[in-house]
């Protein structure tokens, strides 16, 4: 087990790679000590030359593996949750969205930058442009995921009725979701989350 703790620590949480949430250490690393072929596909990740197609496989292996479910069904767990939940809640309650699983995307994403954190425990530097990370005022953030949640048609129909600056109480900052010309009720051009491209094609 020695050889797969650096990468169980990564993917479940350590200094520089968020945790899945309300996800421990103990049951993956019980799933990983019992299953054979779950430590075969681990080894990728002590593999500085392991591609990043196969990283990714290894590592949505082992969140289907260590959250019991079918990979057939992987991208509609998260509808399936959701409408199981709701079903039990009254109508004017909030849903947590953070308790769906993620989309293969963004397991990918969380794969990669464990690779990333393993190799750098172990003294090989990697481009961190290329394993989940980019770089936002100077600084390194995660890479939440390449792809949208919702479809970008249901996108278009949510917006902020803020009057100034979009901050951090606002609807579209807390979804990361760009401001728009298309969203007439934002501050517009003095409006800090206001999408470049979209000034770029204004001008």
């Amino acid at each position: 087990m020695k050889d797969f703790l650096l990468t169980l620590h990564a993917s479940t949480g350590c200094d520089t790679v968020l945790s899945p949430y309300r996800k421990g250490k103990i049951a993956p690393f019980i799933k990983v000590h019992t299953d054979k072929h779950l430590r075969k596909m681990l080894c990728v990740f002590n593999n500085p030359q392991a591609s990043a197609d196969v990283v990714a496989d290894a590592g949505k292996a082992f969140f289907i593996s260590t959250r019991c479910m079918d990979q057939k069904i992987m991208e509609t767990q998260a509808a399936y949750v959701y409408v199981k939940t709701i079903a039990k809640q009254p109508v004017h309650a909030r849903f947590n969205l953070a308790i769906l699983s993620p989309a293969y995307t963004a397991t990918r994403d969380h794969s990669l930058r464990v690779i990333h954190q393993v190799q750098e425990w172990c003294g090989v530097k990697m481009d961190p442009l290329y394993w989940g990370w980019k770089i936002v005022n100077g600084c390194l953030r995660p890479i939440p995921s390449s792809k949208n949640a919702p479809p970008q048609d249901i996108l278009q129909f949510v917006f902020c009725s803020c009057t100034n600056d979009c901050e951090r109480s606002c609807e579209c900052h807390r979804i990361s979701l760009k401001y728009s010309t298309k969203y007439m009720y934002c501050a517009g051009h003095g409006c800090s989350n206001r999408d470049v491209e979209d000034d770029e094609d204004m001008d």
